[in-house]
């Protein structure tokens, strides 16, 4: 049976003065929270990323496959589908988001999956404030090698299913990403590395 995995392991407060207690979409062992603050007032200007938001994920990895589950969202991300990841109403309205992309992907051989999420926001601010407004609880985090400013979280403790979470997030410009990989072992997946990579390079 494939372990589901959360889109976004998001799931908790955001900065923007909004609230949530739901705990993820597709993973409901995931327990993050974010702290409140006020909205963002910013001046940043925009620019035009250079992979339209479709296109912007990248594809699955060698011994991956396009998930089949019912209960794995692919697809754009638009206003609706990231207020229901925070269980809340204007979540995408204060954060000033845009648009979003997302994909699952399961391992052919194994109980893996993998989940990746892009989110574009109005500006380069907003992106930065709302990933860094998310904390991932019971987890170490250290910096990401191959991402200006990303990270890369291994679980502590095991889901409920006996899966264990790894999470990669970075920032670039207007966009933020996360890549979340439930495996079977607590030891840190290499190819999660690999793809946070090659996922920042698309932005």
């Amino acid at each position: 049976m494939k372990r589901l995995v959360v889109a976004m392991v998001l799931a908790g407060v955001l900065t923007c003065g909004c609230s949530s207690t739901k705990q993820g979409a597709l993973e409901p062992s995931v327990t993050d929270t974010a702290p409140t603050t006020a909205p963002v007032t910013s001046t940043t200007s925009t620019s035009t990323p250079p992979t339209p938001i479709g296109a912007a994920i990248v594809a699955a990895p060698n011994g991956f496959t396009p998930s089949s589950d019912p209960q794995a969202h692919s697809g754009p991300v638009d206003a609706t589908r990231l207020n229901a990841l925070f269980n809340s109403t204007d979540v995408a309205t204060q954060s000033h988001f845009v648009s979003g992309q997302e994909a699952v992907y399961d391992a052919n051989k194994s109980a893996d999956s993998i989940h990746i999420i892009v989110l574009e926001f109005a500006t380069s601010d907003e992106a930065q404030q709302f990933m860094q407004s998310i904390s991932i609880d019971n987890t170490s985090s250290q910096p990401d090698p191959g991402v200006p400013g990303g990270e890369i979280f291994d679980s502590t403790t095991a889901q409920a299913d006996g899966g264990w979470k790894h999470v990669a997030q970075g920032v670039k410009g207007t966009r933020v990403y996360e890549i979340s990989y439930i495996s079977d072992t607590a030891a840190p997946v290499p190819l999660l590395g690999v793809l946070s990579s090659q996922q920042y390079g698309r932005l």
